[in-house]
């Protein structure tokens, strides 16, 4: 069950970058991450490669709340599950929620670049600005090379009005 949901979570990331054909690809997770599930029903992962499948490509948000909501439940701990399920709940607009489960997920694991990127987008989205760019420098301690803080802090710096720092930002 973990080597198919793991296959899922592969396969969906290669969709994401652009790796790989969309076509290909997305149908192949949906079917591991379904094979992880009737394999070990009661593990996470499965639940929330369907969750991240449902939200951005099925464009079904009722599944993938649904998945991700059967995914925390399931592993509360775990932090993929808490990092998407603060990516869903920020979309949905519930920031205390996402908030919360992003802080979790730094908690748990207070080296993932993964976890401060997203405490960063989910305090940009529910314009918490200042607190947004602290997040996203600890995410760049954290992995200097990853391109994603960089552009967060530029676009808070942009919305704050400050165009010359947006700009460095991103120099």
């Amino acid at each position: 069950a973990e080597a198919y949901a793991g296959l899922a979570k592969s396969l969906e990331n290669l969709a994401t970058n652009n790796f790989a054909d969309l076509d290909q690809v997305v149908d192949k997770a949906e079917a591991a991450a379904r094979k992880s599930i009737e394999l070990a029903p009661a593990l996470a992962e499965g639940h929330m490669v369907l969750s991240v499948i449902a939200s951005g490509y099925r464009l079904d948000p009722a599944v993938a709340m649904k998945e991700i909501d059967t995914a925390i439940s399931l592993d509360p701990g775990n932090v993929a599950v808490l990092i998407e399920y603060s990516r869903l709940y920020s979309l949905a607009a519930d920031f205390e929620t996402a908030i919360d489960a992003a802080l979790t997920a730094q908690e748990l694991d207070p080296v993932s670049t993964a976890a401060a990127q997203q405490l960063g987008t989910v305090l940009y989205f529910a314009r918490k600005y200042d607190d947004a760019i602290v997040a996203y420098k600890r995410a760049l301690s954290l992995n200097p090379h990853y391109p994603r803080p960089y552009y967060g802090i530029a676009m808070c710096r942009f919305l704050q009005g400050d165009l010359e720092e947006a700009a460095r930002s991103v120099a």
